[in-house]
């Protein structure tokens, strides 16, 4: 009800309308009431005469509301039947004898509505409610007699997306447990910290305001879940920091401390940080925009034996990372935006007699734009258990560092290393023999690799992705030795090269023996040539396989080998079948007979070759044909009268298309569809057989 208001207010009305401040208030009034209302009908069913009375002068009022707006809307649908389009009405309405009367009706609906809200207060006060939830697109306006709600337990206000308005007092509520509020609105609560009963609060937002201060949070020790804690520039000394006294927060799980910005020089964020330390019991830690320049002893110690997760963000004097190999169950860290630290040292796997990062599973490292070296202990092991390692944006990450790192990671499942631009190779085969769990490696925006090292020897990697690493694959082709062995691995499934140096040599270099690959997508190359038949018969697993913006390339070479191929997408290459090999037009297929899927899009496919491309497809389910300028007339009907699986064809924006008379021999025309190739809208042009089916 409420959102309708707002509709016809925001659209709906001539600028400054007569009804537009009426309409406003009753908006304001309803949001009130209806929080009410939602109140008790959340309580336990009563008996209780003056509460029934009281909810039934309510729930009247906001039936009549209800009624004035829909008389309202028929007024405005009226409106748009007149004119024949969605309209604003005019501002003469409200002046002419319908307009007065129903700005009479709204003004009796706002009358008996204040008085209601009266009620409604009334009704808080006697009352003692338990759970109450508010929900709307709308700004929510709490009644001034909220506070009053003792013995309520929930507050549930999460649904609001606009600006939630609490009246002076709600710290009054000693009972309340669960605060659902949007995270930028608690900190309209003054004294928040006499809720002690309160288990839920997902923001506190730091002021250094009286009864904002982070010291309202020393006596919350029911907190629990996720608690963040943001605007900890406004906290000033370790001491103020130590009277939240989070470390007696035994039923927090995860903490997010988080600074913003500020113009003060400050020198003891250090202090500041080490007076916040947590319960042991957290499982999470998220330390974001923090200006001091070390680590918190916290951190350096094993005082958060329980913690899982940690993330550090931003943190941009450390010069190093603390000790973290010490804790026995951290299996998550990310680090990022850490401007100052060089090196990973010996430090960073532990100092004390557990060490290594016995559990740790995921390693994320990101905008580290300083980070060289990398240092790995030789006494033991570290990263018994790592499976997921990313390396972003760290430019000057060297071969070797990223050599050191992986020489250990024997169950390392996936690796994505994107804008490392110092790094020119991976490392060699004696290295990377160790991944043997390695199933997904993703290379993206290194812009000085030129070589792939030993990468033959990851011999369950299943998905590999290059992009934009524009010197990996400009010079390579594969020697007779290693021709039975092939360049990459056999156990590739699936293989992406986008915007790479690939050449023609390199290409077949790479797809040498790849017989369980089954997805291949190639985009933005300057390939001229597809490989031999002698490659493609090797690819004996590939279902799918897709070819984007290959400028250069014209010919399809042994593609018809692909027995097992289903799927083919061309999109954006211009020169492609600009001319068919005359071989196929004395019977010579130039695509696999298995295709049942089938796409050319901006090509330069010409009337005969479309034809041969579609001459031996019995097992095509799906062609679609898009911005084709070479195509003046689809291939006679000889040729799609084999084409017996066909259930659906789309043509569009083929701007020269002027024939379309072979679809007569297709037996299911009722998937056909024609749009936008406008030599075709001559009717005359087009049999009545197809004429439905072109737009």
């Amino acid at each position: 009800m409420v959102d309708t208001v707002r509709s016809y207010i925001g659209s709906r009305l001539p600028w400054r309308s007569a009804v537009e401040g009426e309409l406003y208030r009753l908006e304001t009034v309803l949001i009130q009431i209806l929080a009410v209302v939602s109140t008790a009908e959340s309580l336990p069913a009563t008996d209780n005469e003056s509460h029934l009375a009281l909810l039934r002068q309510m729930k009247d009022a906001v039936y009549e509301a209800d009624d004035l707006l829909d008389e309202f809307g028929y007024l405005l649908l009226q409106s748009e039947v007149n004119s024949g389009s969605k309209v604003s009405l005019p501002s003469a309405f409200f002046f002419s004898p319908v307009g007065k009367s129903f700005r009479n009706k709204l003004k009796k609906v706002l009358s008996k509505l204040d008085k209601v809200k009266d009620c409604a207060q009334t009704f808080l006060d006697m009352v003692g409610a338990t759970v109450t939830t508010v929900a709307g697109s709308s700004g929510v306006a709490m009644p001034p007699s909220f506070y009053r709600l003792y013995y309520l337990q929930v507050l549930d206000v999460s649904r609001s997306s606009l600006p939630i308005l609490f009246p002076e007092g709600m710290d009054k509520l000693i009972n309340l447990r669960v605060l659902d509020v949007p995270g930028a609105f608690t900190s309209q609560i003054a004294r928040i910290g006499k809720l002690t009963s309160l288990q839920r609060l997902a923001v506190f937002r730091t002021s250094k305001k009286k009864g904002r201060k982070i010291v309202e949070l020393q006596n919350m020790d029911e907190l629990r879940g996720s608690l963040v804690i943001t605007n900890l520039e406004n906290v000033h000394s370790m001491q103020e920091a130590a009277e939240a006294k989070l470390n007696q927060k035994e039923y927090i799980k995860k903490l997010t401390l988080k600074w913003g910005y500020s113009e003060e020089t400050r020198s003891n964020d250090d202090q500041i940080l080490g007076g916040l330390q947590p319960h042991p019991n957290l499982e999470d830690l998220e330390i974001i925009s923090f200006s001091g320049i070390r680590s918190p002893t916290w951190l350096e110690t094993n005082c958060l034996s329980h913690l899982q997760s940690l993330t550090l963000s931003c943190c941009g004097s450390w010069i190093s990372l603390p000790p973290l190999g010490q804790l026995p169950h951290l299996k998550f860290i990310e680090i990022s935006q850490m401007y100052a630290v060089k090196k990973i040292s010996f430090e960073f796997y532990a100092n004390g007699s557990l060490k290594g990062f016995p559990l740790l599973e995921h390693l994320r490292f990101d905008r580290m734009p300083e980070l060289v070296e990398w240092s790995q202990p030789e006494e033991y092991r570290a990263f018994p258990s790592l499976c997921d390692v990313q390396f972003k944006n760290c430019p000057k990450l060297t071969d070797e560092a990223f050599s050191s790192c992986l020489q250990t990671l024997i169950r390392l499942s996936s690796l994505e290393i994107s804008c490392c631009h110092r790094l020119i190779s991976l490392p060699s085969a004696s290295v990377l023999h160790h991944l043997t769990t390695l199933k997904e490696l993703d290379i993206i925006l290194c812009e000085n690799l030129a070589s792939l090292g030993g990468i033959h020897a990851l011999t369950s990697l299943e998905k590999l992705e290059l992009m934009d690493c524009p010197k990996l694959l400009a010079s390579m082709i594969i020697g007779e030795d290693n021709y039975d062995r092939g360049f990459l691995p056999a156990s590739l499934a699936s293989l992406e090269i986008i915007r790479c140096g690939l050449t023609d040599a390199s290409l077949s270099s790479c797809l040498q023996n790849l017989t369980s690959l089954s997805t291949l997508e190639i985009a933005c190359c300057q390939i001229t040539t597809l490989p031999s038949k002698q490659v493609m018969r090797h690819l004996t697993a590939l279902k799918q396989l897709r070819f984007v913006s290959c400028l250069a390339l014209t010919s399809l070479g042994g593609l018809s080998n692909l027995s097992s191929l289903k799927v083919l997408d061309f999109f954006q290459c211009h020169r492609l079948l600009e001319s068919a090999n005359t071989d196929g037009e004395n019977g010579q297929v130039i695509l696999p007979s298995a295709l049942e899927s089938l796409v050319l899009d901006s090509c330069g496919i010409t009337d005969n070759s479309l034809s041969i491309c579609l001459q031996n497809l019995t097992s095509l389910s799906a062609l679609r044909i898009h911005n084709c300028n070479g195509i003046v007339s689809l291939p006679p009907a000889t040729v799609f009268r084999h084409l017996t699986m066909l259930a659906e064809l789309e043509i569009t924006y083929c701007q020269e298309l002027t024939s379309v008379v072979g679809l007569t021999a297709l037996t299911r025309q009722r998937f056909v569809t024609i749009r936008c190739c406008p030599k075709l809208a001559d009717p005359s042009s087009i049999s009545s057989q197809l004429r439905a089916y072109v737009e």
